[in-house]
């Protein structure tokens, strides 16, 4: 071939036809490539060049060919494997494409693109290490190619580690400074290190610049619910799904939030809608019927775990769940049976709930991997820790126990920025809201009935014994732990016309809607039962809202549990708890929040007008017929004797006292703190402070 033939050597040309090519005139490119194939069919460069120029194009299919073809003609070259990489994972070849990048790094390690395009394989795959490792070596090779280097950032947040993902990100936005995926990785990676609020407002900026775009909104829901703004991340998450009603992660999301908050008929509707938007998805499917399950819909949890083990026989999470439904209902020898030759940590940590399951030593080696292994997620392993702790404290191993118990509650307690300065003003508020004054000022408010009975105290104090015993009573009923007097609390402070927040929004309540939230609730206990005189909400929590129940509920009875302090606060201690509870993973914390509960009451019973009536744990179990005779003649409910045999009642029980409710009255909870009582100083420092 000559120089006039082609217009120079073919090196010429082709040379000419990238320059073609990188300036978007394929079509120039193109010929001066078939130029030198004509001349020379079997120049590997050319048959290469000719290959991009397909890709470039939009002709994937066509480029595999021609690709695959100048791998033929030079298997020594690895730019040629990495473009037929290219070529195929643009076809959705990830199997082959994933080949052909590690034969292409098998020739040249150091290639960078190759290392970048294997780096992004690994993280849509979820193999974040993997893709960490790569991109590195392709930002070492293109140290200011900002697709690399936002990539590498993805990683570092992926694998946990935001600190390292930020100045990435800092560094595309340098060099393109309007890029939106950028500015939404580096909200993520801000609220990953901790540094909401700068997230919240970096996302706000961009709603602003960029309306109608649901994914702004999700990323701000994320960072509002880690600044603990539960409200606004719902209101967040909501406007993403009314601009994206499939947005999928958003649905997901908003379900957890709203079981964290104990909204769950409200977690089922969002978990049940990303169901159906992606049909057989396990991991979908497992959230949904963990909600059925937490919301005491426990046939129609089973029902759910039978269609995951349908899919995937054996999968351990549907029957950790099925084992904790089991137990939820007292059938604690078929959970016992179903998680007897399996060892698999959800089944272990739900059998850790049942004091009579004998754990071997491989169980245990089991859940100490879990819990040494997740250093990513401090969840897993804090769950691990509890475990361990509750089955060491089963076999009299206290010392094992309590170091166990102590590791599992510092990685919990990691998670929540909650001071007593926190903790004094929240009680501080409650008592300037709630006076003599203000209560009178809502005299007349909402319904007369009767049937409400409200169980409050600390977690821990006896609540569900007492409902149990009530529910129990022929005339009686027991809802659980209902979430909605928070859920109504939300909402009042939602609708605030002064964006007043909760409590100080109770001055707004007006009596049409008082009459309607309490009709409201008056329906959830019917669907409890529409037959009985008395139902019992025993949500502990619902000793904060006693302020709003009298307005709602004016002849409503309350009992509070409470029960010896240092065991309260300690049984608190070996416990992992839903929802949001600041306090209750730290020995001081725990102190200082039992002192404060006892002074919200002393509150309440200077100036509520509702009935209280105090049961003490311990006057319980020294004279069980001589309190529930107390109990019942409060609730205005004639004496039954069916109530000393509690523990033979069949009810689906979800609190963390589901195996002690099925025995009879027992001592031994009495003074079971004591022995932990060498380590229980932050604990005993605090409730004597003043």
């Amino acid at each position: 071939m000559t120089s006039g033939d082609v217009g120079g050597t073919a090196t010429q040309t082709l040379d000419q036809a990238v320059a073609h090519l990188n300036e978007g005139r394929a079509r120039q490119a193109e010929v001066l490539v078939r130029q030198v194939l004509q001349a020379e069919p079997d120049n590997h460069a050319a048959v290469n060049l000719l290959g991009m120029i397909a890709l470039n194009t939009g002709h994937a299919s066509e480029a595999v060919e021609i690709l695959s073809h100048a791998v033929q003609l030079q298997r020594r070259e690895a730019e040629y494997h990495s473009n037929l990489a290219v070529a195929l994972l643009s076809t959705n070849r990830a199997v082959e494409g994933e080949a052909a990048l590690l034969a292409a790094l098998q020739l040249k390690p150091a290639h960078a693109m190759a290392n970048f395009n294997l780096g992004l394989l690994s993280l849509q795959n979820g193999r974040f290490e993997d893709a960490r490792r790569s991109l590195e070596k392709a930002v070492r090779r293109m140290p200011h190619n900002p697709a690399a280097l936002n990539a590498l950032g993805v990683a570092h947040s992926k694998c946990g580690k935001p600190a390292k993902a930020v100045p990435l990100f800092r560094s595309v936005l340098e060099m393109q400074p309007g890029d939106l995926d950028t500015q939404l990785n580096l909200a993520g990676a801000l609220t990953e290190m901790g540094k909401a609020a700068e997230a919240i407002t970096q996302c706000e900026a961009l709603i602003e610049a960029h309306p109608g775009q649901g994914r702004l909104y999700f990323i701000l829901a994320v960072a509002l619910s880690a600044a603990k703004r539960g409200l606004d991340a719902a209101e967040a998450y909501e406007q993403a799904i009314a601009l994206e009603p499939e947005f999928i992660d958003a649905h997901v999301n908003l379900s957890a939030l709203y079981a964290e908050r104990g909204d769950q008929d409200a977690a089922l509707e969002h978990a049940g809608i990303a169901c159906a938007l992606r049909p057989g998805d396990v991991h979908l499917m497992i959230n949904e019927a963990r909600f059925l399950r937490d919301g005491g819909l426990g046939g129609d949890a089973l029902a759910a775990c039978d269609r995951i083990l349908a899919l995937e026989p054996g999968n351990a999470e549907a029957l950790g769940i099925r084992i904790t439904v089991l137990q939820n209902d007292g059938r604690f020898d078929e959970a016992r049976d179903l998680g007897a030759e399996i060892d698999a940590l959800p089944l272990l940590l739900a059998l850790s709930q049942d004091a009579d399951f004998t754990f071997s030593d491989q169980n245990i080696r089991r859940l100490k991997d879990a819990a040494t292994d997740n250093a990513t997620d401090s969840g897993a392993a804090a769950r691990a820790w509890f475990a361990l702790g509750k089955i060491h404290h089963n076999r009299g191993e206290y010392d094992t126990a309590f170091d166990y118990f102590a590791r599992g509650n510092r990685l919990r307690n990691s998670a929540y920025d909650w001071s007593q300065a926190d903790e004094d003003a929240l009680l501080a508020t409650w008592k300037d809201t709630f006076t003599a004054d203000s209560l009178k000022a809502n005299e007349g408010m909402g319904r007369d009935s009767e049937r409400p009975v409200f169980i409050v105290g600390m977690l821990r104090s006896g609540t569900t014994l007492v409902e149990q015993i009530i529910a129990s009573h022929k005339d009686a009923a027991g809802a659980g732990e209902l979430s909605d007097i928070q859920i109504m609390a939300d909402k009042l402070a939602r609708g605030s016309s002064s964006g007043t927040p909760y409590p100080a929004c109770l001055k707004e309540l007006d009596s049409a809607t008082a009459d309607a939230l309490a009709a409201q609730y008056l329906e959830r206990l019917d669907r409890v039962s529409s037959t009985v005189a008395r139902v019992t909400d025993k949500m502990p929590g619902n000793a904060w809202h006693l302020g709003l129940i009298s307005r709602l509920f004016p002849k409503a009875r309350v009992i509070h549990c409470h029960r010896d302090p240092m065991a309260t606060c300690f049984s608190i201690y070996q416990q992992i708890f839903p929802g949001y509870h600041p306090y209750a993973y730290d020995l001081a914390k725990l102190g200082r929040r039992q002192r404060n509960h006892a002074r919200l009451m002393d509150h309440w019973r200077k100036i509520l007008p509702l009935p209280i009536l105090e049961v003490g744990y311990e006057d319980l179990v020294a004279d069980q017929e001589g309190q529930s005779r107390r109990i019942l003649e409060f609730c205005g409910l004639d004496w039954d004797a069916r109530v000393l045999d509690f523990h033979q009642t069949p009810r689906n029980v979800q609190t963390a006292s589901l195996w002690q409710v099925r025995q009879p009255i027992y001592t031994a909870a009495v003074e079971g703190w004591r022995a932990y009582e060498k380590f229980l100083g932050p604990l005993q420092e605090a409730l004597s402070a003043d």
